[in-house]
């Protein structure tokens, strides 16, 4: 299921907050922020198979297999062994959603995607949350509902149905 949240009335450190404390032993949902960065000194590579590995303890050859087989879905398998700084704004997103589909949680949360989009990258964000098959939600302002709209399958959802019901549920 694909959910939009306005968050005009919220504010996103307090969210951060409460979602982080909703999340701390069931890792159920990924958070995908641009304000929560990949780690630096860490390739693609490393930023994706670290967590799975230790928390899903997935062994490595699998997790790299995964990893080749999604960054050429999106063309950008050569950038396998790139640290953050050498990708651009969507690309750490890309990075982030296959960190989470590759982890497995029940659902990822993308917090006001747009900000990973860059200058006249919003039908290319639009794009490619259309082809992501996973379960997720969009928290972004109210204003930015009707790009959505062209997404099959949105709809939109109260804050409070959302954490009480989806998330604790």
């Amino acid at each position: 299921m694909k959910k939009f949240i306005a968050i005009d009335n919220y504010n996103i450190d307090d969210l951060l907050d409460k979602l982080g404390y909703l999340n701390l032993y069931d890792l159920k949902y990924y958070i995908i922020y641009r304000y929560l960065p990949l780690v630096g000194n860490l390739s693609v590579l490393e930023n994706i198979a670290l967590p799975t590995s230790y928390f899903k303890r997935i062994g490595i050859k699998e997790i790299i297999h995964s990893v080749e087989r999604e960054l050429k879905l999106f063309g950008i398998e050569d950038k396998i062994h790139y640290r953050r700084d050498q990708l651009s704004e969507f690309e750490i997103l890309v990075v982030k959603y296959l960190s989470a589909k590759i982890f497995g949680v029940k659902e990822i949360v993308f917090i006001r995607p747009f900000d990973h989009s860059g200058v006249g990258m919003s039908n290319k964000l639009i794009d490619f949350l259309k082809n992501c098959d996973e379960n997720y939600t969009i928290l972004d302002y109210n204003e930015t509902y009707d790009d959505y709209k062209q997404i099959d399958g949105i709809r939109a959802m109260e804050m409070d149905e959302w954490l009480t019901q989806d998330l604790k549920g």
